[in-house]
C-alpha cells in the first residue's frame, strides 16, 4: 500500500551537489492517490533538471507502488512550474479559488 514516507533529493552527479527535492506531501490511500511537490534552487531553473527528475520519480511511484492517480499544484502566476507538470504529462484540472490565504 502507500502509507510511506517519499522525499527524493534533487543532486547534479557531476559535482554531489543538492539543488532541490521531490516530495509526496498528501496521500490518500483509499483512492491510491498521492500529491506531490517540488522545489529546486533559482540558479537552476529553466535547466531542464526538474522535469528530468520529477519524470523518474512519478516512473518509480506508478511501477514500484499501487498508485492510481498522482497530482501536483502550483501558483497559477508560475508558468514554469505549470509547464514542467505539462512536461511530464500532468493534465490540467482547474483552478482553486479562494484555497488559502
Amino acid at each position: 500500500m502507500l502509507s510511506n514516507f517519499y522525499d527524493w533529493g534533487i543532486v547534479i552527479r557531476s559535482s554531489n551537489t543538492l539543488i532541490g527535492t521531490i516530495t509526496v506531501v498528501e496521500q490518500a490511500d483509499r483512492i491510491k492517490m498521492l500529491e506531490i511537490g517540488y522545489v529546486i534552487g533559482k540558479a537552476w531553473w529553466g535547466k531542464g533538471y526538474l522535469p528530468e527528475a520529477l519524470e523518474k520519480i512519478v516512473n518509480y511511484l506508478f511501477h514500484s507502488t499501487d498508485v492510481r492517480r498522482i497530482e501536483a499544484k502550483c501558483d497559477i502566476r508560475n508558468q514554469q512550474s505549470k509547464k514542467v507538470l505539462e512536461k511530464c504529462g500532468f493534465t490540467f484540472e482547474g483552478v482553486l479559488r479562494q484555497r488559502s490565504y
